[in-house]
């Protein structure tokens, strides 16, 4: 919602060329020199409003303020224009206000308050001098604002409900796309977009790659759905164990990632030795039900800040296979020149 006001240019441009034009064109027929004053303040304040919308980070203040001395140059052209009587400029200069009014409220609907200030200011600009000259009409005219700010502020606030389910929706699907359903982890896809992010780290960053020791005889004797219960409690207890300074994965089936941001080897291990420990604790999957498993892990210390995340995975896995075939149940860190046993 933001973007709408510090990226769309393409409104202002077109809006102060409308507002301009009409107040040239009213100077032109009434010989006023006062349209001509207008139209020069509106060309300034279109350089002026062009400056303040590529300084995204400055404070958004001076944006809104020129917004609302825009519309009041439009709003006096129209105040001049009524109470000279003529007929055809005051067709023109209410058809430009209303198309004005029309932009506003799709484009300042995330900010409603201000949106209707502005559509206010530019329709007084016609009523006030309209009542003023035919008094007679000011309770018709008073109807009328009262019926169009309530329709104007229906049709804002419907603009913003939508937009924020529409930025909902996106992010949800979005957090989907990149999470696992039954664990709440991060999938693959998730890990990778979260190694991308990190920043390139001064102590390298290490990758711990766990696989269950058990768990196709959970779910061989208990099932998949008693299967699925170890799986989410996995998930819980990893991150009780990791903690949110790291990033964790459920890569698929009963295998699992932790990505440690600037940890040197020492506290790999140490952090490897918990996990095995925590995953180690029975799991209850009902009353009275009781299941087993441990895990093993490959733990890989990245050799340089740019080592991708493909060959960190699969020096992990070379860990792990060694994990396996040591006896399982305990941790491996790969090593260029051969694998070391970790205590754990």
């Amino acid at each position: 919602m933001r973007s709408a006001f510090y990226v769309s240019t393409g409104p202002l441009l077109i809006g102060s060329l409308n507002s301009t034009v009409v107040a040239g064109v009213a100077c032109m027929r009434l010989q006023n020199p006062v349209f001509a004053v207008l139209a020069v303040l509106d060309i300034v304040l279109l350089c002026c409003r062009m400056a303040f919308l590529r300084r995204t980070r400055a404070p958004s203040g001076p944006i809104f303020a020129t917004g609302l001395i825009w519309v009041s140059i439009q709003a006096a052209t129209t105040w001049i224009v009524v109470f000279s009587g003529d007929i055809a400029l005051t067709v023109i200069v209410l058809a430009s206000a209303l198309a004005t009014i029309g932009g506003i409220i799709s484009r300042n609907f995330a900010a409603p308050r201000y949106a209707m200030i502005q559509v206010m200011v530019l329709d007084l600009g016609f009523k006030i001098p309209f009542s003023l000259m035919h008094p007679e009409f000011i309770p018709l005219i008073a109807g009328q604002t009262i019926a169009f700010v309530l329709v104007n502020v229906g049709i804002i606030n419907q603009h913003r409900t939508m937009t924020i389910r529409a930025i909902r929706g996106e992010l949800d699907n979005r957090q989907m796309a990149v999470t696992d359903p039954l664990t709440g982890l991060l999938n693959r896809r998730g890990l990778e977009e979260a190694f991308d992010r990190m920043a390139s780290p001064i102590e390298a960053r290490a990758l711990l790659y766990l696989d269950l020791d058990g768990f196709k005889q959970v779910n061989d004797r208990l099932g998949h759905a008693a299967g699925d219960v170890l799986l989410h409690e996995v998930g819980q207890r990893l991150r009780e164990t990791v903690g949110a300074d790291h990033t964790i994965c459920r890569l698929g089936g009963d295998e699992f990632l932790v990505l440690l941001d600037r940890l040197d080897p020492l506290h790999t291990r140490s952090l490897a030795a918990r996990i095995i420990a925590t995953i180690a604790a029975p799991y209850r999957i009902e009353p009275g039900v009781l299941a087993r498993v441990s895990v093993s892990v490959g733990a890989v210390c990245q050799c340089e800040p740019t080592e991708p995340l493909t060959t960190m995975m699969m020096s992990a896995d070379r860990a792990l296979y060694a994990a396996k075939a040591a006896g399982k149940g305990r941790c491996v860190v790969y090593e260029k020149i051969r694998p070391a046993r970790m205590a754990g």
